[in-house]
């Protein structure tokens, strides 16, 4: 099994342990199709268990690289989003990883990992430090500097903008409906979660769309 450094996206669903068993197997399979509808490279590699899931390409390919995981994760984020009502979060690394058709580990897949679980903390795909490039002129508009001072992806750009503008009151009334069941069943942490994707999202239109 062959080393090499990869761009890696790490993410999962946001809520599966909440849910019942059929609700949370469904958001999975659900997942899984959006994961894996989009697609500008034929080497990507994807790889899934539960509702963990991991993108990745070898970083040979430079910024292109790069632009095609950032691509996939963020299109798998808006339409598990805007068609399905699902919400993930997760991290993009670079680093060693060892890859077989059964076997991924590695550097760039255990920070991917901490980071998803210790600092993404809301609905939104952490760009690690560990990626140089990132702040590239090609990417000056995708990687924005949140509250907190952490580097997340302004998934977002990714879809259709005039769609996007459409859909836009259905997406927050979806999303503000979420927020007030959570919070009327006590559960404050959750409903934080949603509540920073109504301003992310607020924010977005508010910038492009006014």
């Amino acid at each position: 099994m062959e080393k090499n450094n990869y761009f890696t996206c790490y993410f999962d669903i946001l809520g599966t342990k909440n849910r019942d068993q059929k609700t949370a197997f469904d958001e999975m399979l659900t997942t899984s199709h959006c994961f894996v509808k989009y697609g500008d490279n034929q080497d990507i590699i994807r790889r899934s268990f539960s509702d963990n899931f991991l993108i990745a390409l070898n970083n040979k390919y430079g910024i292109k690289g790069l632009s095609s995981v950032v691509n996939n994760i963020a299109m798998t984020y808006c339409l598990t989003l805007l068609d399905n009502k699902i919400l993930i979060r997760g991290a993009i690394t670079e680093g060693e990883l060892y890859i077989s058709n059964t076997v991924v580990l590695g550097d760039a897949l255990l920070e991917a990992y901490y980071l998803e679980n210790n600092v993404s903390i809301f609905p939104r795909i952490v760009i690690s430090n560990s990626i140089s490039i990132k702040k590239g002129t090609n990417y000056k508009d995708w990687f924005i500097v949140d509250q907190d001072g952490i580097t997340f992806l302004n998934c977002f750009k990714a879809i259709d903008q005039k769609l996007l503008q459409i859909r836009y009151p259905n997406i927050m009334s979806t999303l503000n409906d979420m927020e007030h069941k959570l919070l009327s069943n006590s559960m404050i942490k959750e409903a934080a979660k949603v509540h920073w994707l109504i301003n992310y999202a607020s924010k977005y239109y508010e910038a492009n769309f006014k």
